[in-house]
């Protein structure tokens, strides 16, 4: 899905500017590399969007605040290069609806320090990781959907495959609803990385813990309201996550399910 029809990502100060330097060198590619690889149902020349955003998010940690915080949102688009926030994608055919891309991410949201919650205190940091894998996308005129498989370069060296639907339903001229549903595979590295407990790091009111592979539902709604049409807009999108039992049942955790609410403006030109 276009960053400029419905789909945005937030993102993070820090990360603006590698975007950007990201975005320079790949612009820099010669252009019968763009012929052979792009997308073609997308803009034939490049477009951009800026905007800002504010997000929540909750974590399933015990006792863990939400993160919160004002955000810069950076897209790009063009028929063989599409870059959402914290996301690149390398568009490397399409025919009849149906597109395969190359996939770069980070995982933004990812990750804590001992002093973000009591039940962390004495952990070692678990950091953020950048992602690489390979997205298909399917459009029909009922839906699109989607399937993701991505590996984590660095940090947990996890892999999650990712499986989701969603639909738009103009209301108006101006406002559209955007529902969507997903499921998501996380492997047993990534679960453990982020959810395990080390011995070293085992107390008496902690106790070590080896996670386990989990799958998990997602549920979400977008809404977009257009100021000016293809210029301005902005969006308010909200989603809710049923953890499963190899986050659930470690130590580090006291939810059942995680939520996330983004609220944004976005121009483009």
């Amino acid at each position: 899905m276009s960053v400029f029809s419905s789909t945005v990502v937030l993102l993070p100060v820090p990360r603006l500017v590698h975007g950007v330097v990201a975005l320079a060198s790949l612009m820099a590619l010669p252009s019968a590399w763009a012929d052979l690889l792009g997308d073609q149902t997308g803009p034939k020349e490049t477009r951009f969007g800026l905007g800002l955003g504010l997000m929540a998010n909750t974590k399933p940690y015990t006792k863990f605040g939400n993160d919160t915080g004002a955000l810069p949102i950076l897209a790009v688009e063009n028929n063989w290069l599409s870059i959402a926030g914290p996301r690149a994608d390398l568009k490397l055919y399409a025919v009849n609806g149906l597109s395969l891309r190359l996939r770069a991410a980070y995982g933004v949201s990812d990750g804590y320090k001992a002093t973000d919650a009591v039940v962390l205190r004495g952990m070692a940091e678990r950091k953020s990781s950048g992602w690489l894998g390979v997205v298909a996308l399917w459009r029909t005129d009922v839906a699109t959907f989607s399937a993701e498989w991505l590996r984590a370069s660095s940090q947990s060296k996890g892999q999650t495959l990712r499986l989701s639907v969603e639909r738009d339903f103009p209301v108006t001229s101006t406002f559209s609803l955007t529902p969507r549903v997903g499921v998501v595979r996380y492997d047993k590295k990534y679960v453990d990385y982020y959810y395990g407990v080390r011995r070293e790091e085992a107390t008496f009111n902690r106790p070590a813990y080896a996670g386990s592979a989990v799958t998990q539902a997602e549920l979400g709604l977008r809404m977009t309201y257009d100021i000016v049409p293809k210029e301005q807009s902005v969006f308010l999108d909200v989603s809710v996550t049923s953890l499963g039992k190899g986050i659930k049942n470690s130590p580090l955790v006291d939810r059942s399910s995680t939520s996330s609410v983004k609220l944004g403006y976005l121009y483009r030109f």
